[in-house]
């Protein structure tokens, strides 16, 4: 409700957390650039076109409520 935050994981090897925080903590791999667009919720249906054209200029899109 107030700025909530949802992490979604998925199952891999042992130990790649741990690397993963290290590459972002350490700066080597920079989180912020992998959120290429964003958008109001509004414009649902032109976010998820580019998502569904698998554009080569985006990474992660995110909606903005």
């Amino acid at each position: 409700m107030h700025r909530q935050l949802e992490l979604i994981g998925s199952c891999s090897g042992a130990g790649a957390w741990s690397e993963a925080v290290q590459l972002a903590v350490g700066e080597q791999v920079l989180l912020h650039r992998l959120v290429t667009h964003r958008f109001p919720a509004e414009e649902f249906n032109e976010a998820f076109m580019i998502m569904q054209e698998r554009r080569e200029d985006f990474i992660k899109i995110v909606l903005e409520w």
